[in-house]
């Protein structure tokens, strides 16, 4: 068994183990690109885990650009080149830096086309944000939120079709988020860390949030008001 025999052997295993868990719950109203992301992100994609982050609300743009980002990834990783062809990867897409290395997604991503990924786009983006519940507060304003608006918003919405909503994110994954773009580990890139940290857009930003801020930096855009249900 070649390498790559054994890559997608081990990609339809983990296939079926998802397809296993699926069954507890009905997804059959889902548009179908849909229901397999609707097992860690919700069938209105608000995840229940921490780790998994809500779709819902987020613009259609940046999650058209995530998952292709993805599906890229995926493909050249099992050595898949354009159209399902099979072939190892070129130079130019081992060192795409738009491509986005995520194991865990790839399962999912490796075989969408063009209009699966603009149906799962769509559906989530069209559902309301997840509201952080009466009461709960956003804690300390701190001076980082300034700079983060800049694209984000201040409230977590930005204008801009590709920087992602933080509005209604899981306070955890967006913390986690932040440590893995200081680090470049959150696998947007192929290369180095100092090279990631030099060319990618938020590199240079993340690391100047300092360790002790984070958690407060993420709370403030994870419980930020649904005044309008955005």
């Amino acid at each position: 068994m070649t390498s790559r025999t054994a890559s997608m052997t081990a990609l339809v295993l983990f296939v079926a183990a998802g397809t296993a868990s699926e069954a507890a719950e009905d997804r059959s109203h889902l548009p179908l690109p849909v229901r397999p992301c609707a097992v860690c992100h919700g069938n209105e994609g608000i995840s229940e885990l921490a780790g998994f982050p809500n779709l819902a609300g987020q613009k259609a743009g940046y999650l058209v650009k995530q998952t292709t980002e993805m599906h890229l990834s995926a493909r050249a990783l099992l050595g898949l080149g354009a159209g399902g062809v099979e072939g190892p990867p070129t130079r130019h897409q081992s060192l795409w830096t738009e491509h986005r290395e995520n194991r865990t997604m790839a399962r999912q991503s490796v075989m969408l086309d063009d209009a699966g990924i603009q149906a799962i786009a769509g559906y989530f983006a069209a559902k309301p944000r997840a509201c952080p519940p009466p009461g709960v507060t956003r804690g300390t304003k701190l001076t980082l939120v300034e700079r983060c608006a800049v694209c984000h918003g201040e409230d977590g919405i930005g204008a801009t079709p590709n920087v992602p909503n933080l509005a209604g994110q899981h306070r955890l994954y967006l913390a986690d988020q932040i440590r893995k773009m200081r680090s470049a580990e959150r696998g947007e890139v192929f290369i180095d860390a100092e090279i990631a940290r030099a060319s990618g857009v938020m590199g240079p930003q993340a690391v100047q949030v300092p360790e002790d801020q984070i958690d407060a930096l993420a709370l403030w855009f994870a419980n930020s008001p649904c005044a309008e249900r955005k």
